[in-house]
């Protein structure tokens, strides 16, 4: 037998193990294509017939000619290939079933009026593997919805490509420097890209789950989901956030919009070159913050701090302002509580509370039962009040109160004591302790405090002040030479005012100026 010979004998027992495995309806259908001749020229020459195609060497067809099988197979390949290697080789890829090959179009196209176009199945491995060596707009698999005719592709509104899993992944994205396996070396690109015209680039949708779309990062430091607004018109070398759109956008018609959860750090970070968090709502609160902590009452709903340098995180002190709050008719910022203090702030080492106002008060503080505002310092002023602020300089000094007190009926608009303060049915009250409660550095101003004259001649006078009350202590004052007369006393009328009286004397009675100051007794 001949080398010639050998080699058909060979080749004859591949095609049979061949036909065996496409059943009846393939096998006639690829024995009548390798033993006739139809058009499609082998180049090797030679053999039992020219024109078949030949297995074990390289087939080579005239340009333009086209090599076709058509077999009807009701279950199962219209071509099966099977490579028995069962070790990779060396070098990539390894043992391959079928390959192709194009120098500009599809290397492999499968096409089906209502099933898979293309299937791929692993026992273990990759079903499917796709890859590209060429740009960033080349991709190892595309998926797309198209419409029949030219100019259709990717313009449908099926799914193009679509993952499917009964309780593990339907769609993973890997950026890996070696290989698409898990555990391989990472690489440094992206994962999963989505890109659209006018629609969302990405959309996850669940039916009960708790994410839509799930981030998980493994670094130190990073961010699982990040949202980057940019404009492609930048220049080169401008931040990739350089856009004037939203960076991340939540939208719920009841629940959170967005939501943050941190077991230990901030649930939620902004930095911004104006506001790093900017809260808006037509009916709610634009940002609520809620804590809750057992057996931790110093857990903030909402934190703001001013450090001196941009990151994430604290990165020393600021002279920034840690919260803002701003209001073009209503209230900036506002502190409510059933039952402890509205507002509370504190300090180590400057004021616990600072508040500026052009016009109207710095702070406008109501509370139910308790303290409107508490100030407390260990060892500084609990609250302090400026009430004289210059614009620029050499200006003249806006003038105010620095701490101004409303109160209704016999209530005290500001209340001074000395001592502490002691809980009380979960509301701090003053725990006095006999000493200096109120202490003035400058001038004092009572409306209660005034001046009269009891005119010449006559030894009284009556002073119209309605802050009279039946208890209340009325000092006197002499500011002129009464004669020989002296202060005899002071007939309070409450609601009306009080008559000083002096004593008749001898001789002249001349005209005698006095200052009083009306105060009311502790309760």
């Amino acid at each position: 037998m001949n080398e010639e010979s050998t080699v058909d004998i060979s080749k004859e027992k591949s095609r049979r193990g061949l036909l065996a495995l496409m059943g009846a309806g393939g096998a006639a259908a690829l024995a009548t294509l390798l033993s006739r001749s139809n058009g499609a020229q082998a180049g090797h020459g030679g053999g039992v017939d020219p024109d078949a195609l030949h297995l074990g060497v390289n087939n080579v067809a005239p340009a333009g000619s086209e090599t076709r099988l058509q077999a009807t197979v009701d279950n199962g390949p219209a071509l099966g290939v099977v490579n028995d290697s069962p070790v990779p080789g060396p070098g990539a890829p390894g043992p391959i079933g079928i390959a192709g090959q194009s120098g500009s179009g599809p290397g492999v196209t499968g096409s089906s009026q209502s099933g898979d176009g293309v299937r791929g199945h692993s026992q273990s491995g990759t079903g499917v593997f796709g890859e590209t060596l060429g740009g960033p707009f080349a991709f190892g698999v595309t998926g797309a919805s198209s419409l029949p005719g030219e100019g259709g592709f990717g313009v449908g509104s099926s799914i193009g490509v679509i993952g499917q899993t009964g309780s593990g992944v339907g769609v993973a994205g890997f950026s890996n420097a070696v290989s698409p396996t898990p555990g391989s070396p990472l690489g440094s690109g992206t994962g999963v890209l989505g890109r659209s015209g006018s629609g969302p680039g990405v959309q996850g949708s669940t039916e009960t789950g708790s994410a839509a779309i799930l981030g998980v990062n493994n670094s130190d430091g990073g961010v699982a989901v990040r949202g980057l607004s940019q404009n492609p018109d930048a220049p080169p070398g401008d931040s990739p956030a350089n856009g004037a759109g939203t960076g991340v956008q939540g939208v719920s018609g009841s629940g959170f919009g967005v939501m943050g959860e941190s077991a230990s750090g901030p649930g939620v970070i902004g930095l911004g070159g104006t506001a790093g968090v900017v809260g808006e709502s037509n009916r709610g609160p634009g940002v609520h913050g809620l804590a809750g902590s057992e057996g931790n009452a110093d857990v903030a709903g909402v934190l703001g701090e001013a450090v001196g340098c941009v990151e994430k995180g604290p990165c020393g002190p600021g002279m920034g302002i840690g919260v803002h709050g701003r209001s073009e008719a209503g209230i900036g910022v506002r502190g409510d509580s059933q039952s402890g203090p509205a507002f509370e702030g504190f300090s180590e080492s400057g004021a616990g509370a600072f508040v500026s106002s052009l016009s109207g008060p710095g702070v406008d503080a109501t509370s139910e039962s308790g303290p409107g505002v508490l100030g407390w310092s260990p060892g500084g002023a609990g609250v302090i009040g400026i009430g004289s602020i210059l614009r620029g300089e050499g200006t003249v000094p806006e003038v105010g109160p620095g701490v101004l007190g409303i109160a209704p009926g016999d209530a005290a608009a500001v209340q001074a004591v000395s001592g502490g303060l002691i809980g009380g049915d979960g509301q701090p009250v003053p725990d006095p302790d006999g000493g200096l409660a109120l202490d003035v550095v400058g001038k004092a101003r009572f409306s209660t405090a005034g001046a009269g004259t009891v005119p010449q001649g006559q030894n009284s006078v009556l002073v119209a002040n309605a802050a009279v009350t039946a208890d209340s202590h009325i000092s006197i004052t002499l500011a002129s030479n009464p004669g020989s007369r002296q202060l005899h006393w002071v007939e309070g009328n409450p609601g009306v005012g009080f008559r000083v009286r002096l004593t008749q004397g001898q001789g002249p009675k001349p005209q005698t100026n006095f200052t009083y100051l009306i105060v009311e007794p502790a309760a």
